[in-house]
């Protein structure tokens, strides 16, 4: 059975996810292992919650750069309470509760870690909660903080913006009281009215032309292929088009291998031409940007506990049901943030 520690003899095991082939979400199989004490610096961390993200399903097609193919777990981003340290390990102690960004291998209930990749949080926070931050809400942040560097009240166009980062983008946007515009199906619009974003249906008006005559200063692009060109067209003279994700892999219910990367390198491309318009290629690194993300987790935090900041989960499943959390990321039935509960 899920959602315990189970000791056999002196054997401790544990549960997890493992896409056994690239493919469907049922590809996707429980796995019991042996677990390990920890060794040197690293810990071992009992998960509380971790996030379904679109780079999961990558991940299942064996798209997502940097991650070995299939057999493997996924898992982007964790809550959770420290198990047991390593005999090096002197920053944290058995009960300390974390967040990290692991990229794969949190769909678990438990998972050996480096300490230096662990940040702590405050023991009260809501594992639900905070479990969106930590990738959705630091992407949203850093990406209006420190990559466009987008000013208060300036006009900005979401893609995606009932998604999980772009639910971020528009509540610390609202903070920066910025003019916002947002493509969302008709059903989400109103959750974009709350957040004081004008909405535009994807499905059935072109957001080029509602926008040509009155153009945005920032694009967060989510969406990748044929959009990119699209957004650029409804970008200012000095504006900044900031992709950072490829929506548009799933079509009709199948993914399409290598958009991603095209539409990587078109990015660069766009950004040589002389039309007075940036563009710039975003990816969240927490392994080489450490303490980036501790600050801008931290910050979040703060914004949570004072209530300005309320993440939108969409929905939750437990681990065991991590293939239909997957079928309902790849499908877009969600808004806001998809959470697994594991312990």
């Amino acid at each position: 059975m899920l959602g315990y520690l189970r000791v056999l003899g002196e054997k401790m095991k544990n549960q997890k996810i493992v896409i056994t082939k690239i493919g469907a979400p049922e590809t996707m199989q429980v796995v019991d292992e042996e677990i390990k004490s920890p060794s040197g610096s690293d810990v071992l961390v009992k998960i509380l919650t971790t996030g379904v993200a679109f780079a999961d399903i990558s991940i299942r097609y064996g798209q997502y750069p940097g991650v070995p193919k299939p057999p493997v777990t996924p898992g982007y981003d964790l809550i959770g309470i420290i198990e047991q340290t390593g005999p090096d390990v002197s920053s944290f102690v058995v009960g300390d509760k974390v967040a990290a960004l692991t990229v794969f291998g949190a769909y678990s209930k438990y998972i050996s870690l480096p300490a230096s990749q662990l940040v702590k949080i405050p023991q009260q926070i809501d594992p639900i909660k905070s479990e969106a931050l930590v990738l959705n809400y630091v992407t949203a942040y850093q990406m209006l903080h420190r990559v466009s560097k987008v000013k208060p009240k300036q006009r900005v166009l979401i893609h995606g913006a009932s998604g999980g980062v772009g639910t971020a983008l528009m509540q610390l946007g609202k903070l920066m009281e910025q003019d916002m515009v947002g493509t969302a199906s008709q059903k989400n619009h109103a959750l974009l009215k709350k957040y004081g974003v004008t909405p535009i249906n994807y499905r059935t008006q072109d957001f080029e032309e509602i926008l040509k005559n009155n153009p945005v200063d920032v694009v967060f692009e989510s969406i990748g292929g044929k959009n990119i060109q699209k957004s650029l067209k409804v970008l200012k003279k000095g504006g900044l088009l900031v992709y950072y994700g490829a929506r548009s892999s799933i079509q009709s219910g199948k993914y399409v291998n290598g958009l991603m990367g095209k539409s990587i390198v078109e990015s660069i491309f766009y950004n040589i031409l002389p039309n007075g318009k940036k563009t710039t290629f975003y990816a969240i690194n927490a392994k080489k940007q450490i303490q980036q993300f501790r600050e801008d987790l931290t910050s979040l935090i703060q914004l949570l506990n004072e209530g300005k900041i309320d993440p939108v989960i969409g929905a939750t499943y437990p681990l065991e049901q991590a293939a239909a959390a997957n079928q309902a990321m790849e499908n877009g039935d969600h808004i806001g943030k998809i959470v697994l509960i594991c312990n």
